[in-house]
């Protein structure tokens, strides 16, 4: 049972039912074509103890739907009907004992792009932006990297109930892959351009997700910070 289970796909995309739609065809009017025609795509699971790390890598030329199609493998666009997109493995009982949260897509599937975002993506207080941008002096507000990787960035947070737990393993051997070691102390604010997408790579590594989309990770970014040091075990699929 264990070794079907390893080769049900992480995400199966059948061509013969259904099509992507960026709205729903049937509640709007208007332009709404067809996303990706025939589309077809498996990714297989794999077993992690016997075979190496998978690296897929989506090329081609600017605005040829790159983006758009890590977006479908997100889950996002509607798929018409429903059943055009599933993803076998996440409804596994082996998923389901490893962590039942990885049954859903959004948790299991992390993306990290960088088209149209500044900084964090919204994850960090404006106060902090505001203060690294007009004033010389921190803010009690700007909050550091390491609360960030913490996901602590809430301003009057609740009582601690154990959602936010990060294990401590994943954090340490992240910071040192992505090489924020000397800049855990940072307030997010500060960041660079280069800096920011190393944090929100390991922010997404440390959920622990089955799959990790990368969306144009390395644009403008100079060589020797391109050479990121991924050890981690996970799928990875960038543009």
């Amino acid at each position: 049972m264990a070794k079907s289970t390893r080769l049900l796909p992480i995400i199966r995309i059948r061509h013969d039912a259904g099509a992507f739609y960026r709205n729903h065809p049937n509640a709007v009017t208007g332009s709404n074509p067809e996303l990706f025609k025939n589309l077809k795509f498996i990714l297989p699971s794999f077993a992690k103890d016997k075979e190496p790390q998978k690296h897929w890598a989506i090329i081609g030329p600017s605005s040829s739907g790159k983006t758009t199609f890590l977006q479908i493998l997100r889950g996002q666009h509607v798929s018409f009907p429903a059943k055009a997109r599933n993803y076998p493995y996440l409804e596994s009982k082996e998923i389901e004992k490893k962590d039942p949260n990885l049954r859903i897509p959004s948790r299991a599937i992390q993306y990290v792009g960088f088209d149209g975002e500044k900084g964090l993506g919204g994850q960090a207080p404006k106060s902090a932006y505001l203060s690294s941008r007009y004033e010389s002096r921190r803010e009690d507000t700007d909050f550091s990297v390491l609360d960030y990787l913490k996901g602590n960035t809430e301003l009057n947070p609740l009582q601690d109930i154990g959602l936010n737990k990060v294990d401590d393993t994943v954090l340490e051997r992240v910071i040192k892959d992505l090489r924020l070691s000397d800049l855990i102390h940072m307030p997010v604010s500060n960041l660079s351009n280069g800096q920011t997408r190393r944090a929100r790579i390991a922010k997404a590594l440390i959920s622990n997700p089955e799959l990790l989309l990368l969306d144009e990770p390395l644009m403008g970014l100079d060589v020797g910070t391109c050479s990121f040091n991924f050890n981690s075990s996970f799928l990875r699929i960038s543009t």
